[in-house]
Order: C-alpha cells, then structure tokens, then sequence
C-alpha cells in the first residue's frame, strides 16, 4: 500500500513536471510574439514625416514644401500650356500637354549637392510615372537662356528655382497628382501633392 502511494505521487510529480515543461514552451512562445509585436510598434514610431520647408517667394508670397536629406523643396507655381519656347522657329508642341511645374530649391547640406530635372517625376492616382520632357526643357532654356535644371550644382546656402516641364496625358487631371522629389541625386525621396502650398 505504502509502495503503490509513493509511485502514485512520483506519476502526480512526473505529471507536473511535464505540464511545467510544456507550458514553458508555450509561455516563450507567446512572449516572443509579444516581443515581435512591440518592435513592430517600434518600428512605427521611427517613421516620421519629413520636416516642413517654408520660403517667401516675390509675386507669390510664403509657400510650404518639405525637406529632403536638407535640401527644401517647395512648388511655387504650376501651369498647363499648349506651347513651350517664345522663339517660333524653336517652339516644341507636347503630345498630350505641357504642365510646367515651378519649384524653389535650398540647399542646407555642408557641401554643394546636383539637381537634375530627373530627380523630379509626377505621379498619378495609378502610380504611373512622368518624367521631364527634355524637349520642353529645351524650349524653356533657348527662351531664357537658362541651363537651370540640368544637373545644376547648387552650393551650401543658395536658394534657386527652377522650372520643369511634363508632357502628360490631356485627360490626365492634376487633383490626382503628386510630385516626387529628391534633394540632390542621391537625397532622401521625398512626395509633394501637386498644389501651391501658401502658409
């Protein structure tokens, strides 16, 4: 009787051990998860928002843009025509049509940093892409004699603007635009809603 006692309470210690074993198993499991699930929180709170770019612009007044790798960035100005150039002989005619977008540009970094109209793209409600038109960028600078736009090397502390022609679709509506930038060619990728932003 006393021998078949003392097996019962070595099965119910046995029994223990194993429910304690187990449960540590799954008790790491769930804390890993809860691990997994607070670097994720983490993680979230890092992403922030680009910091704000503001700039008085004559004729136009303080417009907001943000800030790529410190470089600011802000639309002035946006225009829909049919013609680019004022020389007739060297016009250009777009496919669809020219939208010409004006931005402002400052450099903040410690050294000087190269825009490039490449840099610059409009992107639609779908996420297709439009690059400058190297046409249309050509009209504009035979009219003003102005090279602004192709890789201009842009010193620490100089404000500059450019402008950047599109050819887009006719039908394209420009409420469903957004400018995608970058400060420099290998600055941070920044996106701008396609609107003049006063402040």
């Amino acid at each position: 009787m006393g021998k078949k006692l003392g097996i019962g309470c070595l099965g119910v210690i046995g029994l223990f051990v194993i429910l304690g074993i187990l449960g540590s198993i799954f008790g790491g499991g769930s804390s890993s998860h809860k691990d997994n699930s607070n670097n994720s929180k983490s993680t979230k709170q890092e992403v922030q928002a680009e910091p704000e770019y503001t700039c008085d612009i004559e004729g136009v007044g303080k417009v907001v843009g943000k800030i790529s790798s410190n470089v600011g960035i802000a639309i002035y100005k946006i225009e829909e025509r049919d013609v680019l150039g004022d020389n007739p002989y060297l016009q250009k005619k777009p496919q669809g049509k020219f939208v010409v977008v004006s931005i402002v540009v400052s450099n903040e970094q410690k050294d000087a940093v190269t825009v490039d109209a490449s840099s610059f793209k409009l992107i639609d409600k779908d996420g297709r892409e439009y690059s400058y038109s190297t046409e249309g960028q050509t009209a504009i600078q035979m009219g003003n004699g102005d090279a602004k736009g192709f890789l201009t090397k842009l010193n620490p502390g100089i404000t500059t603007n450019f402008e950047i022609p599109y050819d887009v679709p006719k039908k394209l509506e420009l409420s469903n635009i957004s400018l995608k930038a970058r400060g420099g060619m290998t600055g941070k990728e920044i996106s701008l809603p396609l609107v003049v932003q006063k402040k």
